[in-house]
């Protein structure tokens, strides 16, 4: 996509009731544990890039990602066409795009130790710009999600597992296979920040890596690693053998994404890790301002501050607690705090959910299982899962793993065929339904459902 110099989008409280009344327009896209540090370059990009408009709403201790929709598609359409017509460039660009990030994050936690906020804000601007760039990789995932993975399947129904197969290690596998290998205290320095999402989380600890490591299976790792250079022989025989030319560029699309899905959100993970040392530095320059305070100032905000300007510390505790609707739009993120306006958004937002006791979704792995749903709103759900349970998650990580290996089946709201969950259910060999929608809504906490993966149904058998 066209590549547009990053301008700092004014931040202001604003309980304007158009929120609501612009609310119909717009749909669920995605929900994550998140800050509005992490978010913001990539929804100015989107909104950068034509469309109209992103409302982040709290839910559940995450934020629930509403897109206005016909804006949203055209973008995914848009950027389709020009993977198409120049796929190679797109993918090869990828490592040196992600080597900027990753270095100018590293740039932003080294000028720290001048002091002088001249030049961090200097370094803090160069960061801002590669990751708004970054964010051609961040929607070119759900361009080939919503686009191109449905056409496949109906396409090559038979090939499709070997499409959307894994032809190198994510870093999570990578650093189970340190666990085994090597010293956990040097796994911990190479792969410590696969726990961070925003800069306010933490690292792995030493004792969260020795409880992984005693839940590992050596014999399961070795046999993943081994179906790589398969997955890649294979798949490249298949590749071939297909005469229309974009539909070979579309499987080419769909199986490099496989692994540049997780790949580009762990580069993420680890531009915010570096970044922590920043976040910290700035908490040093309000009283009062905690680490997570400081990860929900918006960029103009922290601009403001390095120059001397100290933000509405009351406003930003609230963001902080989840009690703020961000509405982007126009150049600007309007932050809502009215509870009675927040509450009448959230209604029109989310609609009403009906009680149904049949769920539909995708098929990611066959199969079918009986058990007690566990509900998974975010990772401080994870310690309810025991083995058998239902796992119903909104969307799932690497770090869900090991507790998705206890579960009896998976089930997940977001997600195609190339999500974590369909890739891990596939190498678990566990019934699993992807792209539900309201799973984590309809269904709670105990009901008995039976999960047939191969119809992609779910039924309620007892609340």
């Amino acid at each position: 996509m066209k590549r547009i110099p990053y301008k700092a989008y004014s931040c202001t409280i604003n309980n304007n009731h158009e929120v609501k009344s612009e609310a119909k327009k717009y749909v669920l896209f995605v929900s994550r544990e998140t800050s509005l540090c992490r978010d913001e370059m990539w929804v100015s990009w989107y909104i950068n890039q034509g469309c109209k408009g992103f409302i982040n709403k709290p839910s559940n201790n995450v934020y629930e990602y509403y897109v206005e929709e016909s804006s949203f598609m055209l973008l995914l359409q848009n950027m389709l066409d020009e993977m198409l017509h120049d796929w190679e460039e797109h993918i090869n660009s990828y490592p040196q795009i992600k080597k900027k990030v990753i270095n100018t994050a590293q740039e932003v936690a080294k000028s720290i130790k001048t002091k002088n906020n001249k030049l961090i804000n200097s370094s803090f601007l160069k960061w801002v710009q590669e990751g708004h760039d970054y964010s051609t990789y961040i929607f070119g995932a759900w361009s080939v999600i919503y686009l191109v993975e449905p056409e496949l399947i109906k396409i090559f129904p038979e090939n499709i597992d070997l499409i959307m197969s894994l032809e190198k290690p994510i870093e999570f596998l990578k650093m189970q296979k340190s666990l085994l290998e090597k010293p956990i205290e040097e796994t911990i320095l190479k792969y410590g920040w696969l726990n961070v999402y925003s800069p306010n989380d933490a690292p792995y600890t030493i004792e969260e890596f020795q409880q992984m490591k005693k839940e590992l299976n050596p014999a399961d790792i070795k046999q993943q690693i081994k179906l790589f250079k398969k997955n890649q022989k294979e798949c490249a025989t298949f590749v071939r053998s297909i005469k229309d030319k974009e539909i070979q560029t579309k499987v080419k699309m769909v199986h490099a994404y496989a692994w540049l899905k997780t790949d580009r959100v762990d580069t993420w993970r680890i531009a915010m890790n570096h970044l922590r040392i920043f976040y910290d530095y700035l908490t040093t320059l309000v009283p009062g301002m905690t680490l997570q305070d400081a990860c929900n100032l918006s960029v103009e905000e922290t601009i403001k501050l390095l120059n001397g300007i100290k933000p509405d510390l009351e406003n930003i505790k609230l963001r902080s607690a989840h009690k703020v609707i961000y509405y982007y739009h126009n150049n600007k993120i309007e932050v809502i705090t009215d509870h009675n306006l927040i509450q009448d958004t959230a209604k029109v937002l989310e609609g009403k959910v009906k009680s149904n006791n049949e769920l539909k979704g995708i098929t990611a792995c066959t199969g079918k299982a009986r058990g007690r749903v566990k509900i998974i709103n975010n990772s401080q759900d994870l310690g309810k899962i025991q083995e058998g349970d239902i796992f119903v998650a909104r969307y799932t990580f690497p770090s869900f793993t090991p507790y998705m290996s206890k579960a009896a089946a998976i089930i997940t709201d977001e997600g195609g065929l190339t999500s974590h969950a369909a890739i891990v259910s596939r190498e678990l060999k566990k019934p699993c339904i992807v792209g539900v929608k309201l799973a984590t809504k309809v269904l709670k906490d105990g009901d008995v459902v039976e999960v047939n993966a191969t119809k992609g149904t779910v039924r309620i058998i007892k609340n």
